[in-house]
């Protein structure tokens, strides 16, 4: 399971773009956004590694890119244990029906067209991120319950040694 960030409140945003004209786009897109905090990775090769050492609560990244395309990315992340539940948005500049279905078969949450409102990115950066931290807590709070399940029959089981 991901973990969250040090800083609950903040929407850690990881863009992965070869393009850094679209990193200003959405740089200035989320720059009235104080809870956002931006970063990016313009080589789709170091996305990964990058990824894993930030800890962000969402990926935005293109799904067209030299050396390592989108799809391929999103496989990678879903096979590590810190990025396996991280909400990925994929950039793209297609609607194909095809692409799409690969995408979230892949383990995409979302895809939107290069070209989306501002309105439209923030919304769906915050939808993924409130079920990625309602998730997330879920997850804790169920952990938390086996551990203390555990504890219990663990003390049921030295009582009913004094029992007999």
């Amino acid at each position: 399971m991901a973990e969250t960030n040090d800083s609950s409140d903040k929407i850690v945003l990881l863009l992965v773009d070869d393009q850094p004209i679209v990193a200003e786009s959405v740089k200035r897109m989320i720059a009235e956004e104080p809870d956002f905090e931006f970063h990016y990775c313009q080589d789709p090769t170091e996305a990964v590694e990058k990824a894993e050492n930030l800890n962000p609560t969402l990926i935005l990244q293109d799904l067209q890119m030299e050396g390592v395309d989108g799809l391929t990315l999103v496989k990678f992340y879903r096979v590590r244990e810190k990025l396996a539940d991280v909400p990925i948005i994929v950039f793209t500049g297609t609607a194909d029906v095809e692409t799409k279905r690969d995408l979230f078969e892949a383990g995409a949450n979302d895809y939107l067209i290069k070209d989306a409102d501002k309105i439209e990115l923030i919304a769906r950066i915050r939808l993924h991120v409130k079920s990625y931290r309602f998730f997330l807590e879920r997850e804790e709070n169920r952990s938390k319950l086996e551990k203390s399940e555990a504890h219990l029959r663990s003390e049921l089981a030295k009582a009913g040694e004094y029992c007999i």
